[in-house]
């Protein structure tokens, strides 16, 4: 069951016509965590899609993740969060997405959160965006400050409370010791070999 109260009666009719196949991963963090490498991750490891529910918005409108943050309103985040409903119900799919653990809930197999330390996330994102680490941090935190407030008022949900997630990976390393975790993780739950 979802943990989102508007999305309760779509994720009933959806239920009704979708049969879930395969497994559903959700894949969360903060800005510069690593999450959406974790992710991509997981599903080459698995051979399952990869699907990043803020990119379908963004498409259609041809806008850049800067633009979509500032334009999201409630109907923008609803229409997400219900595409990350409908995806996650059919499988074999890991969603990278910031709420997907609440959207999907026991809907999904494994839910995931990525930590790393804020100072090593503005180095990424300095890095990724070709600017200075301290405009990414002031970035990043002005950003994580932003998603947060949205998800309490819409939703009520604190994207700090980590309680929902089934495990939480430490990415302070490389990409390679990334991927070991994940291993790892994917193992113990006997998601691969």
């Amino acid at each position: 069951m979802t943990r989102i109260k508007f999305l309760e009666e779509t994720e009933k009719r959806l239920k009704k016509r979708l049969k879930k196949q395969g497994v559903t991963i959700t894949v969360s963090g903060l800005s510069g965590s690593g999450k959406s490498t974790a992710a991509k991750i997981i599903a080459k490891k698995l051979s399952v899609e990869y699907f990043y529910p803020a990119s379908v918005f963004r498409e259609k409108r041809s806008i850049s993740l800067e633009e979509f943050v500032k334009k999201r309103g409630k109907e923008i985040d609803y229409m997400v969060d219900k595409k990350t409903l409908e995806r996650g119900l059919r499988g074999n799919v890991v969603v990278d997405s910031r709420l997907g653990a609440w959207v999907l809930d026991s809907n999904a197999d494994l839910k995931i959160f990525v930590e790393c330390p804020l100072s090593l996330r503005a180095e990424r994102v300095a890095d990724r965006e070709g600017i200075t680490k301290e405009e990414a941090l002031k970035k990043i935190t002005e950003r994580d400050k932003t998603d947060r407030g949205i998800y309490l008022k819409l939703y009520r949900i604190d994207m700090n409370d980590k309680s929902i997630y089934d495990v939480i990976i430490k990415n302070d390393g490389s990409v390679e010791e990334l991927e070991k975790r994940i291993e790892e993780v994917l193992k113990r739950y006997g998601l691969c070999k």
